[in-house]
Protein backbone atom coordinates (compact mmCIF):
# COMPACT_ATOMS: atom_id res chain seq x y z
CA UNK A 1 0.00 0.00 0.00
CA UNK A 2 2.73 2.63 0.93
CA UNK A 3 4.53 2.25 -2.74
CA UNK A 4 1.26 2.46 -4.12
CA UNK A 5 0.68 5.94 -2.41
CA UNK A 6 4.41 6.54 -3.50
CA UNK A 7 3.91 6.06 -6.81
CA UNK A 8 0.65 7.97 -7.17
CA UNK A 9 2.25 10.78 -5.74
CA UNK A 10 5.39 10.72 -7.93
CA UNK A 11 3.46 10.46 -10.77
CA UNK A 12 1.20 13.47 -9.73
CA UNK A 13 3.67 15.52 -9.15
CA UNK A 14 5.21 14.76 -12.65
CA UNK A 15 2.01 15.52 -14.31
CA UNK A 16 1.31 18.40 -12.64
CA UNK A 17 5.31 19.17 -12.88
CA UNK A 18 4.69 19.19 -16.94
CA UNK A 19 1.41 20.91 -17.24
CA UNK A 20 2.83 23.77 -15.47
CA UNK A 21 5.96 24.03 -18.15
CA UNK A 22 3.84 23.27 -20.57
CA UNK A 23 1.28 26.41 -19.63
CA UNK A 24 4.47 28.43 -18.95
CA UNK A 25 5.37 27.98 -22.21
CA UNK A 26 2.34 29.01 -23.94
CA UNK A 27 1.60 31.74 -22.12
CA UNK A 28 5.10 33.33 -22.77
CA UNK A 29 4.34 32.63 -26.40
CA UNK A 30 0.93 34.16 -26.35
CA UNK A 31 2.63 37.32 -24.78
CA UNK A 32 5.42 37.67 -27.26
CA UNK A 33 2.66 37.09 -29.87
CA UNK A 34 0.72 40.35 -28.54
CA UNK A 35 3.93 42.54 -28.38
CA UNK A 36 5.21 41.24 -32.57
CA UNK A 37 1.96 42.00 -33.25
CA UNK A 38 1.96 45.62 -31.15
CA UNK A 39 -1.18 44.49 -29.66
CA UNK A 40 -0.60 46.56 -26.78
CA UNK A 41 -4.06 47.09 -25.00
CA UNK A 42 -4.36 43.40 -24.59
CA UNK A 43 -0.86 42.84 -23.75
CA UNK A 44 -1.24 45.29 -20.95
CA UNK A 45 -4.33 43.28 -19.74
CA UNK A 46 -2.68 39.71 -20.30
CA UNK A 47 0.69 41.24 -18.44
CA UNK A 48 -1.96 42.12 -15.18
CA UNK A 49 -3.93 38.74 -15.57
CA UNK A 50 -3.51 37.64 -12.49
CA UNK A 51 -2.47 33.97 -13.65
CA UNK A 52 0.21 35.45 -15.57
CA UNK A 53 1.96 36.63 -12.26
CA UNK A 54 1.28 33.60 -10.68
CA UNK A 55 3.74 31.28 -13.34
CA UNK A 56 5.74 34.04 -15.18
CA UNK A 57 8.67 35.03 -13.54
CA UNK A 58 8.12 38.86 -12.45
CA UNK A 59 11.86 39.93 -14.51
CA UNK A 60 10.13 38.40 -18.10
CA UNK A 61 6.60 40.44 -17.23
CA UNK A 62 8.51 43.20 -16.38
CA UNK A 63 11.11 43.24 -19.28
CA UNK A 64 7.94 42.66 -21.62
CA UNK A 65 6.50 45.90 -20.17
CA UNK A 66 9.12 47.41 -20.39
CA UNK A 67 9.71 46.89 -24.43
CA UNK A 68 6.57 47.24 -24.81
CA UNK A 69 6.82 51.15 -23.38
CA UNK A 70 9.55 51.02 -25.59
CA UNK A 71 7.77 50.52 -28.89
CA UNK A 72 4.90 52.57 -27.79
CA UNK A 73 7.51 55.81 -27.20
CA UNK A 74 6.06 55.95 -23.90
CA UNK A 75 9.04 57.54 -22.29
CA UNK A 76 8.11 58.35 -18.88
CA UNK A 77 6.85 54.99 -18.30
CA UNK A 78 9.64 53.33 -19.97
CA UNK A 79 12.05 55.29 -17.61
CA UNK A 80 10.31 54.42 -14.70
CA UNK A 81 9.80 50.77 -15.62
CA UNK A 82 13.43 50.57 -16.05
CA UNK A 83 13.69 51.53 -12.38
CA UNK A 84 11.03 48.91 -11.33
CA UNK A 85 13.47 46.40 -13.52
CA UNK A 86 16.74 47.62 -11.65
CA UNK A 87 14.89 46.71 -8.06
CA UNK A 88 14.15 43.07 -9.13
CA UNK A 89 16.31 40.24 -8.66
CA UNK A 90 17.87 39.26 -11.41
CA UNK A 91 20.86 36.54 -13.09
CA UNK A 92 24.09 38.09 -14.29
CA UNK A 93 22.84 37.38 -18.08
CA UNK A 94 19.18 39.58 -17.32
CA UNK A 95 21.84 42.20 -15.24
CA UNK A 96 23.90 42.64 -17.79
CA UNK A 97 20.80 42.63 -20.52
CA UNK A 98 19.22 45.38 -18.79
CA UNK A 99 22.27 47.77 -18.31
CA UNK A 100 23.01 47.46 -21.89
CA UNK A 101 19.19 48.40 -22.81
CA UNK A 102 18.83 51.38 -20.47
CA UNK A 103 22.29 52.23 -21.77
CA UNK A 104 21.50 52.27 -25.48
CA UNK A 105 18.30 54.07 -24.67
CA UNK A 106 19.85 56.94 -22.74
CA UNK A 107 22.39 57.30 -25.76
CA UNK A 108 19.46 57.05 -28.40
CA UNK A 109 17.66 59.98 -25.71
CA UNK A 110 21.23 61.97 -25.68
CA UNK A 111 21.13 61.72 -21.95
CA UNK A 112 24.72 62.41 -20.87
CA UNK A 113 24.11 61.76 -17.30
CA UNK A 114 22.56 58.62 -17.37
CA UNK A 115 24.51 57.29 -20.20
CA UNK A 116 27.43 57.25 -17.95
CA UNK A 117 25.41 56.13 -14.96
CA UNK A 118 24.90 53.09 -16.68
CA UNK A 119 28.59 53.16 -18.61
CA UNK A 120 29.65 52.51 -14.86
CA UNK A 121 27.52 50.21 -14.00
CA UNK A 122 28.14 48.05 -16.88
CA UNK A 123 31.96 48.46 -15.89
CA UNK A 124 31.25 46.59 -12.69
CA UNK A 125 29.45 43.81 -14.58
CA UNK A 126 33.48 42.54 -15.27
CA UNK A 127 33.13 42.06 -19.24
CA UNK A 128 35.81 43.82 -21.28
CA UNK A 129 33.89 43.68 -24.46
CA UNK A 130 30.50 44.38 -23.08
CA UNK A 131 32.44 47.46 -21.30
CA UNK A 132 34.39 48.41 -24.34
CA UNK A 133 31.33 48.64 -26.73
CA UNK A 134 29.63 50.97 -24.31
CA UNK A 135 32.56 53.02 -23.69
CA UNK A 136 32.84 53.51 -27.40
CA UNK A 137 29.35 54.00 -27.94
CA UNK A 138 29.72 56.97 -25.10
CA UNK A 139 32.63 58.60 -26.38
CA UNK A 140 30.97 59.18 -29.90
CA UNK A 141 27.04 59.91 -29.08
CA UNK A 142 27.93 61.65 -25.92
CA UNK A 143 31.03 63.01 -25.16
CA UNK A 144 30.99 64.04 -28.77
CA UNK A 145 35.11 62.40 -28.92
CA UNK A 146 36.06 61.72 -32.22
CA UNK A 147 39.24 58.90 -30.68
CA UNK A 148 38.25 55.72 -32.54
CA UNK A 149 38.51 56.45 -36.00
CA UNK A 150 41.65 54.19 -36.44
CA UNK A 151 39.97 51.48 -34.19
CA UNK A 152 36.68 50.90 -36.26
CA UNK A 153 38.38 51.41 -39.52
CA UNK A 154 40.78 48.21 -38.59
CA UNK A 155 37.46 46.29 -37.26
CA UNK A 156 35.86 47.01 -40.26
CA UNK A 157 38.62 45.84 -42.40
CA UNK A 158 38.52 42.71 -40.65
CA UNK A 159 34.86 41.59 -40.76
CA UNK A 160 32.37 40.37 -43.79
CA UNK A 161 28.87 41.17 -41.93
CA UNK A 162 27.88 44.21 -44.32
CA UNK A 163 25.39 44.98 -41.57
CA UNK A 164 28.16 45.47 -39.01
CA UNK A 165 30.24 46.81 -41.59
CA UNK A 166 27.38 49.76 -42.12
CA UNK A 167 26.87 50.57 -38.32
CA UNK A 168 30.84 50.95 -37.61
CA UNK A 169 31.48 53.21 -41.22
CA UNK A 170 28.06 55.09 -39.47
CA UNK A 171 29.72 55.17 -36.17
CA UNK A 172 33.45 57.08 -38.37
CA UNK A 173 31.50 59.49 -39.92
CA UNK A 174 29.60 60.27 -36.74
CA UNK A 175 33.20 61.15 -34.92
CA UNK A 176 34.36 63.25 -38.03
CA UNK A 177 30.98 65.03 -37.23
CA UNK A 178 32.12 65.81 -34.31
CA UNK A 179 35.25 67.50 -35.64
CA UNK A 180 33.15 69.18 -37.78
CA UNK A 181 34.55 67.38 -41.03
CA UNK A 182 31.78 67.57 -43.50
CA UNK A 183 33.78 65.83 -46.35
CA UNK A 184 34.71 62.71 -44.71
CA UNK A 185 31.62 62.41 -42.37
CA UNK A 186 29.50 62.31 -45.80
CA UNK A 187 32.31 60.10 -47.60
CA UNK A 188 31.38 57.58 -44.33
CA UNK A 189 27.89 58.08 -44.40
CA UNK A 190 27.90 57.05 -47.92
CA UNK A 191 29.78 54.17 -47.38
CA UNK A 192 27.39 53.11 -44.76
CA UNK A 193 24.44 53.46 -46.53
CA UNK A 194 25.54 50.92 -49.33
CA UNK A 195 27.12 48.21 -46.73
CA UNK A 196 23.07 48.23 -45.56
Amino acid sequence: MNSYVIITFVLTFVILMAIQIIFVKWKTNVILKLLQQQEFDKLDKELNNTITKAFLPRFNVEYVRLNSYLMQNKADLAENQLNVIMKLRKSKMQEANILMLAFNYYVEKEDKEKCHYYLNEIAKLNNDQMYQDAKIMCDIFIDKKANHIDELLHKIDTIDDHQAKAVYYYMVAKQYENMNDRVYMQKYLDLAQRNK
